[in-house]
């Protein structure tokens, strides 16, 4: 019994933020193709499924066939297909475990455990409706696990090959993001001598095989390449047509570079809690290909609503860079605790200003 409840009081947090991340695959959401944050592709995408049309075998654009899930329930349909929430379980499941073990790291108590796993969902408030969101989250969450270990996870590894495949055949730019992070992770393990380029090849191949497998499953479609060529230029014309500048553009660029600077210093003082060099570098290199990827994203159409989804997407990084250095508080160094402390400072007031002016998807964007 004691074993029993040990296990609950150790795992307890990890289940409350797995079932958090979970009701956003579950919980109703307001289907409507005038919705504001783009509410019109969730409409189209249900709409193409409905069909029996397929991205990537009669049409191309920057999403894949697996997009096709997260659509909106058309026609007598009342739930999404099931393999949508059999991925969200595994997209929640990585969050909570992947957490609890970061959290396991840094030899936290119970009680700080529970506050953290609490605290954390707020990073996502207004964001319901936007999976892509904790994909990228679970991609990090895995990279910083692995990063804080000295031999390799190969649970983390093969879930790593399955969320990047699976981001290649949603989104194109996740794709992308994906593969970069896997690459990374690959390449570091190997400069540090902890795999064998054997097992490279092999987990690339393992790599290669489900992408292709998971392809032509959802589309029906055995030409995963014309798939990849097609999706990466619609991508690139995409953003070269839907390039805005406003009025208020040049001044936000401005407050999410600060934004991006100030969990940059996070992300530094996190790497040091890393095994060794070379994953603080793994961890550093991915952070910012990261950021580069999700301010293109997010300020390419400049418009209100993406660009809160911009702040949407970091703020969680910052908060798991945040959870990874929060014994730095203890340094006796003066500067160092100034330094943390304003940069704690300056991303609370640019998140808060920004969940406040930046509308969500309830709420108009002029």
């Amino acid at each position: 019994m004691n074993r029993i409840l040990s296990m609950m009081k150790n795992h307890a947090p990890a289940w409350l933020l797995s079932l958090y991340i979970f009701s956003f695959w579950i919980l109703p959401q307001g289907w409507n193709e005038d919705n504001p944050l783009d509410g019109s592709w969730r409409y189209a995408l249900g709409k193409f499924r409905g069909m029996g049309y397929s991205l990537g075998r009669d049409s191309w654009f920057t999403y894949g066939p697996v997009a096709h899930w997260f659509g909106a329930p058309m026609g007598m349909e009342r739930f999404q297909p099931f393999p949508y929430y059999v991925l969200g379980i595994f997209v929640a499941g990585i969050i909570g475990i992947c957490f609890a073990r970061i959290l396991a790291a840094g030899d936290f108590s119970f009680r700080t455990r529970v506050i953290v796993t609490l605290i954390f969902p707020f990073c996502f408030i207004n964001m319901d409706g936007s999976q892509e969101i904790y994909i990228i989250i679970a991609l990090f969450l895995l990279l910083t696990t692995c990063c804080l270990q000295e031999k390799p996870d190969n649970v983390c590894i093969i879930s790593l090959i399955i969320l990047s495949a699976c981001g290649l055949v949603y989104k194109i730019s996740l794709g992308i993001l994906s593969l970069f992070v896997l690459l990374v992770l690959l390449g570091s393990l190997f400069i540090r001598r902890r795999i064998s380029g054997t097992m490279i090849l092999l987990c690339l191949a393992g790599y290669v095989t489900l992408l292709y497998v998971l392809f032509v499953v959802t589309s029906g479609s055995f030409d995963l390449f014309t798939y990849i060529i097609l999706g990466l230029e619609t991508s690139s014309k995409y953003s070269e047509i839907m390039i805005r500048n406003m009025s208020f553009s040049p001044p936000n660029y401005i407050i999410a570079l600060v934004y991006v600077t100030s969990g940059s210093m996070l992300a530094w003082h996190a790497s040091k809690k890393m095994a060794g060099r070379d994953a603080a570098l793994c961890l550093m290199t991915v952070f910012l290909g990261t950021m580069l990827l999700l301010f293109k994203h997010g300020f390419v159409r400049a418009d209100l609503a993406h660009m809160r989804l911009f702040y949407g997407s970091v703020t969680p990084v910052f908060t798991i860079l945040a959870v990874v250095s929060f014994t730095g508080f203890n340094t006796k160094v003066t500067s160092e605790k100034v330094m943390l402390c304003s940069v704690f400072l300056v991303l609370l007031v640019i998140f808060g200003i920004m969940l406040k002016i930046l509308p969500g998807e309830t709420s108009p964007a002029k």
